[in-house]
């Protein structure tokens, strides 16, 4: 990506998105997901065009959701790191980065403690 679409996946990572991490069974490790939602088709498909993931319209609401997870997501969040301004979702972006590095590594432990302090960090 250049600059500018770096700058602007950023800014919509800080405004409309969502970085989360999640087993997909119990006593799997932790994985990383990256979800932007919005009402409006043509954002998120310049956005899916660029950064790839499962784009899809949800039924129940109508809301576009564009998603991520794995080493696509931790791709992404380490291309846009240098780019958000909100030092909370600066600080999740670094947690994801961490637990998707360590996705096979990282302690059963450590895992723990980086989804709780994802958790913390979205109550701000």
């Amino acid at each position: 990506m250049r600059v500018r679409e770096r700058i602007t996946v950023a800014a919509w990572l800080e405004t409309e998105g969502s970085i989360s991490c999640s087993r997909a069974r119990a006593g799997s490790n932790y994985g990383v997901r990256v979800t932007i939602g919005q009402m409006e088709k043509a954002p998120l498909a310049w956005l899916h065009k660029r950064i790839g993931g499962s784009f899809m319209r949800r039924q129940d609401n109508g809301y576009y959701r564009l998603r991520l997870s794995g080493k696509q997501a931790i791709a992404v969040l380490e291309e846009v790191l240098p780019y958000f301004i909100s030092p909370n979702k600066r600080a999740q972006a670094i947690l994801a980065i961490e637990l998707g590095i360590g996705e096979t590594k990282a302690s059963p432990a450590r895992q723990l403690e980086i989804k709780e302090e994802l958790h913390q960090l979205k109550r701000r």
